[in-house]
């Protein structure tokens, strides 16, 4: 599980306890997120006063072209490496000769395996669906 979320980018998720909320408690809210419209942000600030300026994040180095063959291979490789490791979770869980343990439940609702599924099945078109057809039975399991 802990190779998943380093090969996909995605952040596990942290189980937080539910506390009780009154109603006094969402008028503090309220206040507190809204905006003051006299505030710079000092990000912004700091960000111009060195130099740098905002890109399309594809590259961050200056003067460098945008290599699209070398993008797609690291995407093949990494979208590979999840089908791998989504089909041996999958082997797991579908063995019928292994149990599994109490906590299990609780450490894939803590994994990076739930973002993983939900941000591909979420933000999936018909063309990337199939481009991808072999990692996306995988997160079907197959």
């Amino acid at each position: 599980m802990e190779r998943l979320s380093v090969v996909s980018g995605e952040k596990p998720r942290i189980f937080e306890e539910l506390k009780e909320v009154s109603a006094g408690d969402f008028e503090e809210l309220d206040l507190a997120k809204k905006p003051s419209s006299n505030k710079v942000n000092e990000a912004d600030v700091a960000s111009r006063a060195k130099g740098k300026r905002k890109g399309v994040g594809y590259s961050t180095k200056l003067g460098e072209r945008f290599d699209v063959g070398l993008y797609l291979e690291n995407k093949k490789q990494r979208a590979d490496q999840i089908k791998v490791l989504i089909d041996i979770i999958c082997g797991f869980i579908g063995s019928k000769s292994w149990k599994a343990p109490v906590d299990l439940l609780d450490e894939i609702l803590e994994s990076a395996l739930l973002p993983i599924l939900e941000s591909a099945l979420r933000n999936s078109s018909f063309l990337e669906l199939s481009k991808e057809a072999e990692v996306y039975h995988s997160y079907l399991g197959k």
